[in-house]
Order: C-alpha cells, then structure tokens, then sequence
C-alpha cells in the first residue's frame, strides 16, 4: 500500500515510517510548515497518517493557533484527499466542516459551542463503514492522532480510569482543539453503506464516549456506494515513549531511579497508561492494512502505578529496587506539591477501550519496551 504521514520527521511519524516500511508498504512524508499541502496530489495514497500538530503548550495562549493547526490542518487535507478519488457529488459534508473548523470563539462558551456541533443535522452525517476485515476495493483511510486530553478528566492521586461513560470534554485549548477536529473530520466519513448512528440522541453524543464509540460496531460486510469509500479512524493515544522520546516523562524517572537508594512507595491503586512507540505504530499498521474506523485507544499490556514503573526501570538499568511505605506516608504528607501529583498521579484506560477485536498491537511487552528505552 502507498501510505503518506502528514508532518515531517516527527518522533511519532519517523518511527510509523520505518515500522510500515519494515511491513513492504511504500511510505513518504508531506512537510506542512509551508502551504504546498494545498496544491499537493493526494490521489495516488490508499491511506493518510496526520501526525501534525501543536502538542500542549502552557507558554501557548493563541486560540486561532491552536485550531488552525490542530483543527482546520487536519479537516482541510482530509477533504482534499477524500475528494482526490471521489465523485464531485460527494461534497455533502462540506458546510458542516466548514462549521466544525471554526471552533470555539475566544470569548465564547466552548462546551455550548462544542454541543452545538454536535446537534441534529450534524449527528445524522456521522455516517460509519464497516471496520471490515475485507475492505472495499479503492477504500481509503484517514488516520488521525488526537489525544487522550479530549476526555473530561486529568492526572490524578486517585484511580482515574477512562471508559465507555468518560464525558468528551477537554478543559485544554490543545484538547479542545484535537476533539473539534474529530468532530470535523468524522462528518467527512464516508455516507457508504448504512448509518450505525441512526436513532442515537445528541444528548448521548455530547455526553458519552460510548456514543462516538458505536463508529467501531457497525456491522461487517456493507457494501460501499458507487464510488471511493472514506474511512477515518482517530487515535487517542496515552503517553507515548520509546527509545529518543523527547518530552517523555520516563526520562525523569530514570533519573529518580538512579539517584534515590530508596523510593517511597505511595500511591499503589493509581495507575499510568503508556504505550510503546512499536505498538502505537503496530496499531497504525492493523488499522490501514484491515481498513478499520472509528475510535482507537492504544495501550501497553500493563497499566503500571508509580511504583510499579520505577521497579521495571531499575531492572533495566541494573539496580536493586528499593521502596519504603514510611517514605510513602510522608510523601502523602506533601501531596499538595504538584510534583508530587506529577510523578506519582495518573490516568489510564479501561483494558476493554484498547482492545481490537481480532488483533493483537501489543507485539512488545510493557517491561520489555521500557528496557530498550532507557538501555
């Protein structure tokens, strides 16, 4: 297959590439630092990877930036590629892209203006194909990384667990911005086929992940319309690490281990969701190749708390692990300081949620994929 990764030589999208090419796929990657992306010829690819975008920035206050790369990006070159191949017929999506770019005004209430878009006329064009196992002739697919931000929870020093009933809500400009382009983009998923949203209320929608959720049980075996199909799949990854990671926290970790003799153990009920860059770029490669849609929540095998990681990293590293409870107590004793919240807190998905009926992405083990990271 001819796939193309939208942003050049990202971490995420370098290692997607050298993971497809190992799969005999045909990659190439599109800067779009420059406006070239506009006349560029999207007919040729069966699949698209849009890595692109502005990460959470909290020195980052503007808006319009954040949904111009984040949301309109993304939509804009989504449509391109859709109509590169389909009928001009097929543009029926169009003025609810347009609406779903635009976003939440600056002064305005975003999550008024997010259950706007999600009302009525704008429900009944999330039209879903089937994640089929055998794909329609000339289908093609849309891959695009969100964020687990879009949800309506953060890091914390209790159990927080994301799940079917998790409210999509970011509170961040960045995750408002990554769950408008979802919205957007799924209103330019292919009309073939049956719609697997009928009868779903917008309340729900609004509410629920559960009801974006039901783009992934549509049933197997529909045949596409005349002309292309369009499927989009969105990829919510956790904290992504692997070997080279910039921004991952492991490597803070890996400092703790090193210099403390001896961690304090606190916490132990709170857990951290990661995923290892091979199997996040496994997961890409089981959705394009079996051509499935919807919503993907990749994780590793283990869901670790704090203390359950800094144990695997002193294995990799080749120290004895060490822990107090009497350290843990007096850290809970200071858990007001937010680093406190940083290193020991967390968020983590619900073992169904990552789950592909049928496949297996989880190809390298927890354990094993913090060791090639930090050797």
């Amino acid at each position: 297959m001819k796939i193309l990764i939208i942003g050049k030589n990202s971490y995420i999208g370098n290692h997607i590439d050298e993971w497809l090419t190992r799969k005999e796929h045909k990659v190439e990657q599109l800067d779009v630092l420059t406006e070239d992306w506009r006349a560029y010829d999207y007919s040729s690819y069966d699949a698209i990877v849009h890595v692109a975008g502005i990460v959470h920035r909290p020195d980052c206050k503007d808006w319009e930036l954040y949904r111009s790369v984040n949301t309109d990006l993304p939509i804009e070159i989504a449509k391109l590629f859709k109509d590169s191949s389909a009928p001009k017929a097929q543009n029926s999506s169009d003025s609810w892209t347009n609406q779903a770019s635009q976003g939440p005004s600056a002064n305005g209430s975003t999550l008024e203006q997010l259950q706007a878009l999600n009302n009525g006329e704008a429900l009944n064009q999330l039209n879903s194909s089937s994640a089929a196992l055998s794909p329609p002739k000339g289908t093609k697919t849309f891959v695009f990384f969100s964020t687990m931000g879009v949800y309506d929870t953060a890091k914390m020093l209790k159990p927080c667990v994301v799940d079917g009933n998790t409210p999509l809500h970011s509170k961040s400009m960045y995750g408002k911005s990554k769950l408008l382009a979802e919205q957007g983009l799924l209103a330019l998923q292919s009309s073939n086929g049956s719609n697997c949203l009928d009868g779903l209320n917008s309340e729900a929608l609004n509410s629920s992940f559960t009801a974006l959720n039901q783009l992934n049980n549509c049933p197997s075996g529909i045949e596409p319309a005349e002309g292309t199909a369009f499927n989009v799949a969105i990829v919510r990854p956790p904290s992504v690490y692997g070997k080279g990671c910039r921004g991952s926290y492991i490597t803070g970790f890996t400092t703790i281990a090193r210099k403390l003799p001896i961690i304090p153990c606190a916490y132990e009920n709170v857990r951290q969701s990661f995923v290892y860059i091979d199997n996040l770029s496994e997961c890409v490669r089981v959705i394009i190749e079996s051509n499935l849609s919807g919503i993907f929540c990749p994780q590793d095998d283990e869901i670790p708390n704090a203390n359950r990681l800094l144990e695997v990293i002193c294995k990799g590293i080749g120290k004895k692990y060490r822990s107090s409870k009497f350290l843990g107590l007096c850290l809970r004793m200071v858990s007001f300081i937010p680093l406190v919240k940083k290193a020991y807190g967390g968020i983590e998905y619900e073992r169904e949620l990552s789950e592909i009926a049928g496949y297996n992405y989880q190809v390298v083990s927890f354990e094993e994929g913090m060791r090639r990271t930090i050797s």
